[in-house]
């Protein structure tokens, strides 16, 4: 099935039924549009708001969708609150729970809707582009139901270290996630063994800069006592 001929078909029945089949529901620039569509007159947008517009489209573009706002540099707890909602979903893809759910507190959580839209709109561009690097079914047995429950066991630890207050130190983690979702959504085997290879580089960036930002605290600790 080819890239054209994928379904933008909107509506949660239309993706219900999508999703059902087993199919390569929508492109996530396409989920972006509907989005940035469906928010465009909102003073703000919550988790619970982007969850219910993307209806049943499944859990790997729901985790790519809301990973994306922990790259926004904006002052908050951003990445604390994002990475929660992906560690959830990410055990509830490991138990095998069939749809998503997200408690009522971390649903009401939101963020300035044009914080949001500006995020969104500069994320579309290299979405479109990684989507073309992607060939939906390649490999696909290594992208199948059991490889998606690892995928999920890969995207836990990594959603819990994009909550941690380190410089930039969320960058490597959500892109890590992101190529993995991008994997599953195609069923892209050869792409989600190369999105675990990147899952270990980002870990060993944040352990690394946890071990020079502890070093660093040593040396300067007695100058500064």
């Amino acid at each position: 099935m080819s890239r054209l001929a994928m379904s933008h078909e909107r509506g949660p029945d239309r993706r219900a039924a999508a999703a059902a089949e087993g199919t390569v529901l929508s492109t996530a620039s396409g989920v972006i549009d509907d989005l940035l569509a469906a928010f465009a007159d909102h003073d703000r947008v919550s988790v619970g708001d982007v969850v219910d517009q993307l209806g049943a489209t499944g859990f790997p573009m729901l985790v790519l969708i809301l990973v994306l706002p922990a790259l926004i540099p904006i002052p908050g707890p951003y990445g604390m609150v994002f990475g929660t909602v992906v560690a959830i979903l990410a055990i509830q893809m490991i138990v095998g729970r069939p749809r998503p759910w997200l408690p009522a507190a971390m649903r009401r959580r939101s963020i300035q809707a044009d914080l949001l839209v500006k995020g969104a709109t500069r994320a579309r561009g290299w979405l479109v582009t990684i989507e073309n690097l992607h060939s939906p079914g390649r490999f696909k047995r290594l992208a199948g139901r059991r490889t998606t429950r690892l995928a999920a066991m890969v995207i836990l630890p990594l959603s819990i270290m994009i909550g941690l207050p380190i410089p930039f130190g969320n960058v490597p983690p959500v892109a890590a996630i992101a190529m993995i979702a991008f994997a599953l959504i195609f069923r892209d085997g050869l792409a989600l063994v190369l999105a675990f290879v990147a899952a270990i580089v980002a870990a060993a960036w944040v352990a690394f800069v946890f071990w020079f930002g502890g070093e660093l605290l040593t040396r300067i600790w007695p100058l500064l006592g």
